[in-house]
């Protein structure tokens, strides 16, 4: 599981750590006022202040408490998604690596590739509309699921080796 992108057009306090070296910028509904928020993070009052009308954003694992700090003020969504694109590489709604998905699609695209059910080995060719991989012919067959998150339906194949032996 990666962090996810979360983007926030809410009030927002803004300000400087006391040695001026950082900003903080967090939701005005977590400290309340001004002055709390200052103090609970340890920032010069003066440089604080209340954003209104502009757009947050963040990377946040799901379930979890771990996120990257707020960055902003953005004027629009898109262009807090720009931001998180760009700083972090990744896909500006999934949080997905932009490295992997450009080698996902460029695998999957330039034909062979390994099949992307779970326990299968084989090599599958081509990938859909959205540029996800295609199953090889016997999980296609199998009707094997391609996100790679079960078994795979597949009967193995059983080579028989004859050793010359006549004797049964």
């Amino acid at each position: 599981m990666s962090m996810v992108p979360e983007y926030m057009k809410a009030p927002f306090h803004q300000g400087l750590t006391k040695h001026g070296a950082e900003t903080v910028s967090v939701p005005a509904d977590v400290y309340g006022s001004i002055e709390k928020f200052a103090e609970e993070c340890d920032l010069d009052l003066s440089s604080c202040e209340l954003i209104t009308g502009s757009w947050w954003a963040r990377l946040s694992m799901p379930g979890y408490m771990d996120a990257t700090e707020w960055s902003g003020p953005f004027e629009s969504e898109d262009e807090a998604r720009c931001d998180m694109s760009r700083a972090f590489d990744i896909d500006d709604a999934t949080g997905e690596d932009l490295d992997d998905k450009r080698e996902r699609l460029t695998a999957a695209n330039s034909g062979y590739h390994d099949c992307p059910c779970r326990d299968c080995f084989e090599i599958a060719i081509g990938c859909d509309d959205d540029g996800n991989p295609d199953l090889c012919n016997a999980c296609e067959s199998a009707s094997c699921d391609a996100s790679g998150d079960s078994e795979c339906s597949c009967e193995p194949e059983v080579d028989v080796i004859d050793d010359g032996d006549t004797d049964q």
